[in-house]
């Protein structure tokens, strides 16, 4: 079946889609206050005699983790507790240090660090997942959604890499030696926030090394399968903009940066950045990134990243603490559960809360017993005035776009076959005429066909595939331009799980279709993952995204037998590829459901 006809068949689907029933449940993106609060204390220092220091919340709310003192004994412990205030549980540390802590989604695994290694919390024990040398120091964690993998900087080291819950398996997810910081040799990575699915990953390092001279200045990078692009441009000399790594939204959609009490919000992709405004708190994302928690000098704030609208919570007239800081920010998925860290305003005690968060007061349930302090904040019946900051500006622009050729990374289990595609964009002069290398692991794919994209329909397009390139050569009379694909390249998988194959653009060479001058375009490569047979269900495209109507399609000529079934399309696991399968992917489409 060629291209064209599958695209035809693309767009059919999207129209069924518009209309599916199932479309009414899709997410909101505007921000509506909320009417009613319950703020609950479930862990005083004073009545538990631990002192805490950072926290982790689990993505569905239901398990908070954390580190700190057990104020008898002045040991550090780590533990864990229901955000019903039950459960509470605590753990000596095995090396008499705790630093980072952090969660999965359901809460059931957890990771800390000492100096110079790593530990797991699952099923009420502590084990060991990798240690290093004394002069290794571990500076950043990170978790997936699952807790199969936690991601990691060594101060020494600098890259980022991750390592799974048993140590069987560990990889460079960004490594500081493949990062262009703008013609400067970069120092190393210590800060930096990953993506619920693991694949995107927002970093920024500490400064650079120029001629020989440490400079203060950083920038926000972002990296997509180990594909890593600097995202801002500061041209302050020497001592210039230092920048703070806040959070990523679950959806790796959204980044959040600071610049001393300033906050912004980047979106990779774009080349505009906004200021959502002035915080003395760190910041932080629901999973689509639509709404951040943070604090404001004695008080909590809900800010809507779509409209910069900003919702202070009042927690100063209703909490039994005297308050003097808030730290520790956390919010769910859904933006209708947080937890901080209260800490009074004499430094003699820290208390741990959860907020939950309702629309109108008849969905505000009883009071949880096992909270220590309990306060219900309505706001005079009505939804509380929402404003936006004077000191927030329109978005900046910053960068300029540049003409850009990319190798899309993708990811799908062995066995599959796979369509990557050769996206172009931000060229305005028309080509005429166009040469390309390409490069990849045969071990890892099988390279078979290569069909015309969007933008090269009425082009003279020829390639040849070899054992570990292809090249291609394409002429077009009136000449192309703009955003869109050159061609799509594609593969059969037959390497094995978590085996990775770069995808390189070797030689790019472009002419003007009016003049033949050359036209500079850079190119980006990308990165092939196999994945295990468990994962990426549904994911035709391989594109590690949301569901798709194009993934359901997929399903469909799987089930009437014009394309070969394979088990990564049976999302209900009952052994065949049905009209089930794809309804079940049209559903997760609709509800912007992300893949894994």
């Amino acid at each position: 079946m060629s291209y064209n006809v599958i695209s035809k068949q693309i767009f059919i689907m999207i129209f069924i889609l518009a209309f599916c029933p199932f479309i009414a449940s899709a997410k909101s993106t505007t921000f509506d206050a909320y009417a009613v609060a319950v703020y609950e204390k479930i862990i005083d220092s004073d009545v538990s005699g631990i002192e805490i220091f950072h926290t982790a919340m689990s993505n569905n709310e239901n398990v908070i983790y954390f580190n700190g003192i057990d104020v008898k004994t002045d040991e550090m412990i780590v533990g864990h507790i229901n955000s019903d205030g039950s459960g509470l549980k605590t753990y000596p540390t095995p090396d008499g240090s705790a630093m980072n802590i952090v969660t999965n989604q359901d809460g059931s695994i957890a990771y800390f660090n000492g100096l110079n290694a790593v530990y797991i919390i699952e099923d009420g024990s502590i084990d060991e997942v990798v240690a290093f040398d004394d002069e290794y120091y571990i500076w950043m964690l990170q978790t997936t959604d699952k807790g199969d993998y936690v991601y990691m900087t060594v101060e020494s080291i600098g890259n980022v890499w991750k390592i799974n819950s048993d140590a069987t398996h560990d990889a460079v997810v960004v490594d500081r030696e493949d990062v262009d910081v703008d013609d400067k040799e970069i120092s190393k990575i210590l800060d930096f926030r990953i993506s619920d699915d693991g694949i995107n990953v927002a970093f920024i390092p500490p400064g650079y090394v120029e001629n020989g001279t440490s400079h203060e200045l950083t920038e926000l990078f972002f990296s997509k399968y180990g594909n890593s692009n600097q995202m801002t441009f500061d041209d302050e000399e020497d001592n210039g903009i230092t920048k703070f790594l806040f959070d990523m939204s679950g959806d790796g959609a959204y980044i959040i940066y600071g610049v001393e009490e300033d906050t912004y919000l980047f979106r990779p992709g774009n080349k505009y950045l906004t200021k959502l405004g002035s915080f003395t708190g760190w910041g932080h994302l629901n999973y689509d990134g639509s709404i951040m928690f943070t604090s404001n000098e004695e008080d909590t704030v809900f800010v809507s990243t779509n409209d910069k609208q900003v919702f202070e919570l009042s927690l100063n007239e209703n909490l039994k603490d005297a308050v003097g800081s808030i730290d520790g920010t956390y919010i769910n998925n859904d933006a209708d559960t947080v937890s901080f860290l209260v800490t009074t305003d004499d430094y003699s005690s820290t208390s741990l809360y959860v907020g939950h968060f309702y629309s109108n007061t008849e969905q505000v349930p009883a009071t949880s017993p096992n909270a220590l302090y309990s306060a219900k904040v309505v706001y005079s019946g009505e939804l509380p005035e929402v404003h936006v900051p004077e000191n927030v500006v329109e978005p900046i622009l910053i960068s300029e776009e540049k003409n850009t050729l990319v190798f899309e990374s993708r990811s799908k289990t062995t066995g599959t076959s796979v369509q990557i595609p050769l996206t172009m964009s931000g060229t305005d002069e028309a080509i005429g005429n166009m040469d390309l290398t390409l490069s990849y692991d045969p071990n890892v794919l099988e390279c078979v066909e290569l069909v015309k994209g969007g933008l090269t329909e009425n082009s003279l397009f020829e390639y040849n595939i070899m054992t570990e390139t292809v090249k291609i050569s394409l002429v077009d009379m009136k000449g192309f331009s703009g955003d869109g694909s050159i061609c799509y390249v594609k593969f059969n998988v037959i390497g094995s799980e978590d085996e990775t194959s770069p995808l390189r653009i070797d030689k790019l060479v472009s002419n003007s279709a009016s003049d033949l001058s050359m036209i500079e375009i850079e190119s980006t490569d990308g990165v092939f993952t196999v994945l295990g047979k468990d994962e990426g269900k549904g994911d035709a495209a391989g594109d590690g995204g949301e569901f798709s109507a194009y993934d359901a399609l997929y399903a469909l000529l799987m089930s009437v037998d014009k394309i070969e079934m394979h088990e990564s399309m049976d999302v209900n696991d009952d052994g065949s590829v049905s009209s089930i399968d794809a309804r079940l992917i049209l559903k997760m489409a609709s509800e912007k459901k992300p893949i894994n």
